[in-house]
């Protein structure tokens, strides 16, 4: 499940690295965004079905810095940045959800 993370990381440099060189910055970091997007929603999926608590405490862990990740770009005095990351499916509130309820359960 770490290395579910460690894609999500290695993709947005890899993008970022490559937007520089070409110029398009913006449209790496939303491809970039879309590949953290498929893997927090196969995180979700993973926390919801598994009955291991070892599995679905590590998917949360992993989850929570794929949210912290896709919301680094937003600036709390200035609003979203450009680079704000497109929820059509709402899975970043899925993710969210997910998170509360695991740690509400724990309580």
């Amino acid at each position: 499940i770490r290395s579910v993370g460690k894609v999500v990381e290695l993709a947005r440099i890899v993008h970022d690295r490559h937007g520089m060189k070409s110029g398009d910055i913006k449209k790496e970091r939303a491809t970039a965004n879309v590949i953290a997007m498929d893997c927090l929603n196969g995180l979700v999926s993973i926390s919801r079905s598994s009955q291991n608590p070892n599995i679905v405490n590590e998917a949360i862990s992993v989850m929570q810095n794929i949210l912290i990740m896709l919301h680094s770009d937003n600036d709390p005095k200035h609003g979203p940045s450009h680079f704000e990351a497109t929820d059509a499916a709402t899975i970043q509130s899925s993710a969210l959800r997910r998170i509360i309820l695991i740690l509400v359960s724990n309580l």
